[in-house]
């Protein structure tokens, strides 16, 4: 569970950096830095490197691949080099898993609200899809049923049953809807109303 969201004082033991990936990651816990963060930060303090691919620190002992006169080679640093090669990165890493970690401001119950009533009309239009193939199963059969003179419901008892299951549970949603829709503002109210009409309008029909 992420918790701590303050700035410390890392002295780390294992860094990784992967230029290209944005990548750093700060004794086993990787963090990829946020786009803002361009590649032009992911330099060699000294300057002497064309550019730096990437960088591993372990126990004391650092080596880094860089691009030099358009080739690759490997630079050995030592500990005297940390403060230079390493703990930018890792300071990179720190500011990112401040922000990472803070925690995400509560919602107000407004918010709430307009949140589950997005998610009802969400599952009043899987209900209308649903919907679909046992009305026009039903539509058929009744089709059938009267070119036959057999009762109008005959055979249909699976395709009403799983309408009714459908429409109970559009009912009890459309229920909860208007009640949240009590504690929102009036604008958002008057769309969400709108949004409930054309459901209600949708809703399936036992008819």
């Amino acid at each position: 569970m992420k918790k701590q969201t303050t700035k410390q004082d890392v002295t780390a033991q294992d860094v990784t950096v992967i230029v290209d990936d944005r990548l750093i990651i700060v004794d086993g816990r990787a963090i990829k830095l946020d786009n803002s963060i361009t590649q032009a930060a992911f330099t060699m303090p000294e300057g002497h490197h064309e550019g730096l691919r990437a960088l591993q620190w372990h126990n004391g002992a650092g080596d880094c691949e860089c691009t030099e006169k358009g080739e690759a080679h490997n630079h050995v640093f030592g500990v005297d080099k940390y403060d230079q090669y390493v703990k930018p990165f890792v300071d990179m890493w720190e500011a990112q898993r401040i922000i990472d970690d803070a925690p995400a401001p509560e919602k107000t119950p407004e918010e709430l609200a307009a949140t589950r009533i997005q998610e009802i009309h969400s599952e009043l239009s899987n209900i209308d899809t649903k919907s679909m193939r046992p009305t026009r199963s039903i539509e058929v059969k009744r089709a059938y049923n009267k070119a036959n003179t057999l009762d109008t419901d005959a055979g249909l008892e699976d395709e009403l049953a799983t309408l009714s299951g459908l429409e109970e549970t559009a009912s009890t949603l459309r229920m909860e809807l208007h009640l949240l829709e009590n504690t929102i503002s009036p604008t958002s109210q008057t769309a969400s109303q709108t949004e409930s009409q054309a459901e209600e309008q949708k809703a399936p029909s036992l008819v």
